[in-house]
């Protein structure tokens, strides 16, 4: 009787000593040996055409899909149970595609209602579990499984997550927006209770509550391990399922860097970004093990970048053509069960593209001789596509 009485007091004195074990993991990072990219160092810049990095690609439409359900945006792709689960952030549905783009399903339902979701701000899926993880007006996880039958609903208890990822079966890294004095950067969460396990990257006590950010920090899922930014930080870091940080990359965009012991001067940073006189990461990047995909802002430049690991250098590109291309790529949005990028292309914006340059649809045409023809067959009742593809 004794020992049950004491459980629960074991309990939460486990769960302080392990939270504290991650304050000072971080607090005792070196952020020096993360692999430096340095964009400013021409030798190590590749001066090639955008279509001469692609290798093998192919692409599926997806089709016959409900005016009502038309995709606003594609924001992220993950495969499961060999179906494609689409992101659409700004209509806060996820979208359920087979292998051939057919349209199967929405997840859940949009509503009010026990078993529906108000908005989505994120999703992961557990799939040990099989479970569709939804981030719920950052105050709640909705779930529901592949077959789309509701799970439960798990309340947050005082926080708000701008991001999730699963870390393992049942654990959730939560990247918090709203930061206030002292308060954590990440907190690891139990998907059945809601209730914080970890916490990592506490921010000083005497740090003035701050919410505009640019377009930094936060919490990214690539080829299913989680990678971190501090909010203005240009450095980014690992997370491992013991809950170890490990700075994997930290970025030179020339002298106008923000500095990254200046990382919790939000304020400065504001300014200096309402200014346009900054450069930093942005909260898009794709990092793999050969490969990150990476935006970046110089002054009031929006760019984008790859960088190759093995030959140690970075691809901007060098022509209009080339630049419109790969903004029409984005970053990568997933990554098939097979290795390969993925890329959400819309028929709107290629329409758009193509009045900006003759060049482009050329590129394309480079990188894919059959996606050129596909892009053109679609229409505003059929308009999206998934671009599967690999790197030489």
């Amino acid at each position: 009787m004794v020992m049950k009485r004491m459980l629960p007091q074991i309990l939460i004195c486990f769960m302080l000593l392990f939270s504290v074990s991650c304050v000072e993991k971080e607090d005792h990072i070196d952020y020096q040996q993360a692999s430096l990219i340095d964009i400013t160092q021409a030798e190590k810049n590749l001066e090639v055409r955008l279509a001469s990095l692609f290798g093998e690609s192919r692409f599926i439409p997806l089709m016959e899909i409900a005016e009502i359900d038309a995709l606003a945006s594609i924001d992220k792709v993950i495969e499961h149970k060999n179906k494609f689960f689409v992101l659409d952030k700004k209509k806060s549905n996820i979208l359920v595609f087979d292998q051939s783009g057919k349209f199967l399903n929405k997840v859940g339902i949009r509503g009010g209602g026990p078993k529906e979701y108000e908005s989505i701000f994120d999703f992961d899926i557990d799939k040990k579990n099989d479970e569709i993880i939804i981030l719920d007006a950052q105050i709640r996880l909705t779930i529901y499984n592949s077959k789309n039958d509701f799970v439960r609903k798990v309340d947050f208890k005082g926080f708000y997550p701008e991001s999730l990822s699963v870390l393992a079966p049942n654990v959730l890294a939560c990247s918090i927006g709203y930061i206030e004095p002292g308060q954590y950067a990440i907190k690891i969460v139990d998907t059945k209770t809601g209730t914080p396990t970890g916490y990592f990257g506490k921010y000083p006590d005497d740090y003035d509550d701050y919410k505009s950010f640019g377009l930094s920090g936060g919490m990214n899922k690539s080829a299913d391990k989680v990678y971190f930014t501090y909010k203005s930080s240009s450095v980014i870091l690992s997370l491992d399922n013991e809950l170890n940080f490990t700075p994997v990359y930290r970025f030179n965009f020339g002298p106008k860097t923000w500095p990254e012991e200046q990382k919790f001067d939000l304020p400065g940073f504001d300014a200096k970004t309402n200014a346009r006189d900054v450069a930093y990461l942005t909260n898009k990047y794709y990092v793999d093990s050969n490969m990150i995909a990476f935006s970046f802002i110089n002054e009031s430049m929006y760019n984008l970048a790859y960088y190759f690991k093995d030959a140690d250098k970075t691809y901007i590109p060098q022509n209009k053509a080339d630049d419109l291309t790969l903004r029409f790529l984005e970053i990568p949005v997933g990554k098939s069960s097979t290795s390969e990028y993925i890329s959400g292309l819309q028929f709107e914006r290629f329409e758009i593209y193509k009045e900006l340059s003759d060049e482009f649809t050329g590129v394309l045409q480079n990188i894919n001789p059959d996606l050129l023809p596909a892009l053109d067959s679609l229409n505003y009742e059929n308009s999206d596509l998934l671009f599967f593809y690999n790197f030489n």
